[in-house]
């Protein structure tokens, strides 16, 4: 029969810390009684996570707006400005009773020689009225020929190449024939699904070993969740960041919020750090544009967040905030806007965590004209409906006869399986997760992006 007795003295003094790599010789330091293996080592079942994960999905629960299509292209048309100015490109500075200019516009339109017409009334920048009088095609280019309402003739001054031409209205005599038609052709966009996915895979000897984490589970089910929380920050990431590929490529990717926006969306800069100015002028170029809301969600990185409120903060100095009788020695002060106000546009601010994340982002260093640090960037979508009820963010997923490919997540069973029927004879088991998505942004002049540029 084995004997057990206390250790001796070599036997102590032989002992090695984990922490230190030193002897112990002295009882209760945690080198001699782990090493021992008479007592159990004292380890919190809590797992805490070093970095933030920045899984969080925002945007997501922001769009609110899911909706599943049968094919792997989605296409939408979008009616642009139906009047229109042209930009003069020759003949502007000219003199007389009447002018011929040629302008920025396309005169290849069916049955036409482009946008403008005889008898349309048109103001100059000079402020000056005119009236056409005559259209023609010059190198693809619409020309036209006008004469001042006023009868008097042009001077210099009237007109000047790079100005631009707007159409007011049209004047027509008594017993006048009827003009030439326009053709308004509204423009054809699309946007194509992204697939993306993501496996956890474990064997069965380590599906079978206790950790100390939680109630003693097997790693897996955290290695799993991890897995889960990452699956949605890459569909999120894929939704406001990825450039839409070529559709014969092999790996489609489509076009996130950010892309879109970038294209055709109303895009300001401002240098270091934003002001009030900046924002209250980023408002009114949204109000002008022809289709600003009536609020809006502003996506923020950190560094912005921070400017935006410091621009902010004269409402609550010099008197702003008056507590009055309330007023207490342990009153909380301080600045957190969350809401702002201007020419009757709500903007709602929000902390956008990826834009501050370089394991995502990798740029944080100066912004110019071509390099974004998106610490310093905000993304402002309009979370409303258009004209016709249609929403101006959403979610596309494929799906067809009940099959959703939204995000699915089967496992794949081995020998460690819970189940008598396997997939495979491998010792381990597979959780295997996709997704096929897209987001779909409408009317991009109802959007926009304010960001540093220096």
């Amino acid at each position: 029969m084995a004997k057990y007795s206390s250790p001796t003295q070599a036997q102590i003094d032989g002992v090695v810390s984990p922490k230190s790599g030193k002897a112990l010789t002295e009882t209760g330091k945690d080198g001699y009684l782990f090493a021992s293996g008479v007592l159990a080592p004292e380890v919190s079942n809590i797992l805490s996570y070093q970095f933030p994960q920045y899984v969080a999905t925002a945007i997501l629960e922001r769009i609110g707006s899911y909706t599943g299509i049968s094919r792997d292209q989605e296409t939408w048309f979008e009616q642009g400005r139906s009047r229109k100015a042209g930009e003069i490109t020759a003949g502007g500075g000219a003199t007389g009773a009447q002018i011929t200019l040629t302008l920025d516009v396309s005169s290849s339109v069916a049955g036409s020689v482009g946008y403008f017409l005889v008898n349309d009334v048109i103001m100059l920048e000079s402020s000056k009225t005119a009236i056409v009088k005559a259209t023609a095609d010059a190198g693809g280019f619409q020309t036209i020929t006008i004469a001042k309402l006023d009868g008097t003739a042009f001077v210099i001054g009237d007109t000047t190449t790079g100005e631009s031409v707007g159409h007011l209205s049209s004047a027509f005599g008594e017993y006048s024939s009827a003009p030439t038609s326009r053709l308004y052709t509204p423009e054809e966009r699309y946007n194509q699904l992204q697939t993306i996915r993501r496996t956890c895979t474990v064997s069965g000897k380590a599906l079978t070993d206790k950790t100390y984490l939680g109630d003693g589970e097997s790693w897996y089910y955290k290695q799993e969740m991890l897995d889960m929380a990452e699956m949605a920050k890459d569909r999120e990431n894929a939704i406001m960041f990825s450039e839409v590929s070529d559709q014969a490529v092999e790996n489609p990717t489509c076009e996130g919020l950010v892309q879109s926006v970038a294209v055709g969306g109303v895009n300001n800069v401002f240098g270091t750090a934003v002001t009030e100015d900046d924002i209250m002028n980023h408002i009114k170029d949204l109000l002008v544009s022809g289709g600003a809301g009536k609020e809006y969600t502003v996506f923020c990185g950190a560094q912005f967040l921070t400017d935006a409120t410091k621009a902010l903060r004269d409402y609550y100095i010099s008197g702003g905030v008056d507590y009055g009788t309330f007023a207490k020695s342990s009153t909380k002060v301080g600045i957190n806007p969350e809401t702002y106000i201007f020419l009757g546009i709500t903007i709602n601010f929000v902390h956008y965590a990826t834009f501050d994340d370089v394991e995502t982002l990798p740029y944080a260093g100066t912004p110019d004209a071509t390099k974004v640090n998106f610490s310093n960037y905000s993304l402002w979508l309009n979370m409303g409906t258009g004209k016709d009820g249609e929403k101006l963010v959403s979610l596309k997923y494929k799906e067809l006869d009940g099959q959703q490919r939204k995000f699915m997540y089967k496992k794949e069973n081995g020998m460690a399986g819970d189940t008598s029927n396997v997939a495979s004879g491998v010792d381990g088991l597979s959780g295997h997760m996709l997704s096929e998505i897209m987001p779909e942004l409408r009317v991009l002049t109802m959007h926009g992006s304010l960001r540093a540029n220096s």
